[in-house]
């Protein structure tokens, strides 16, 4: 399937994912609550958002996830979307460490959200340190791969040297016709 078909999948997932969010009848205690100190404030309810809500999250965290790394792909030169290689191991390994990233931070708040304590994973609440370590650290394997690949599989030096040669041709029809066009 084309780059192009999947980005169309991805948009139309999120926007499936987003239409059940919006159609599910909001849960008791789903919303702020006037805060006891400053009453110009709200607090988070204690009701904890039902499961459903949180699946949503997730799901539509994994389609963002699908949907920017289809858009990377696009960058991708055409020969070399075709192959196998180093390039799609690193766009794996990148996408499963991002989506793997996403899901132990939607655990971790689960977790914390319907027990009585906070889990801490290293300085910080569980979540916080998936998403600090996590989502943040994760988009830097593709940043590897851009840099590794980029002679390779972004703009092959057969690709740059007719690129130079469309510049040449440009420029010199364009220098060409204002010559022709200056009647002194």
């Amino acid at each position: 399937m084309s780059a192009e078909r999947w980005l169309l999948f991805w948009l139309l997932l999120m926007c499936l994912v987003i239409g059940v969010a919006l159609t599910t009848p909001e849960p008791a205690g789903g919303h702020g609550v006037p805060h006891d100190g400053h009453a110009a404030m709200l607090k988070g309810s204690p009701t904890p958002p039902p499961d459903r809500i949180l699946l949503l999250g997730w799901l539509f965290g994994l389609t963002q996830i699908g949907f920017f790394v289809t858009c990377m792909s696009l960058g991708i030169s055409h020969s070399i979307r075709q192959g196998r290689g180093s390039l799609w191991f690193l766009f794996g390994v990148g996408t499963l460490a991002y989506a793997g990233s996403l899901t132990m931070m939607s655990i971790a708040n689960r977790t914390a959200i319907r027990s009585e304590h906070f889990s801490f994973l290293g300085w910080f609440p569980a979540a916080t340190s998936w998403m600090l370590f996590g989502m943040w650290s994760a988009p830097l394997l593709f940043v590897l791969a851009y840099l590794v690949g980029f002679d390779r599989w972004i703009i092959p030096p057969e690709s740059l040297a007719r690129f130079e040669e469309l510049v040449a041709a440009n420029q010199s029809s364009s220098s060409a016709s204002e010559q022709s066009a200056d009647p002194d």
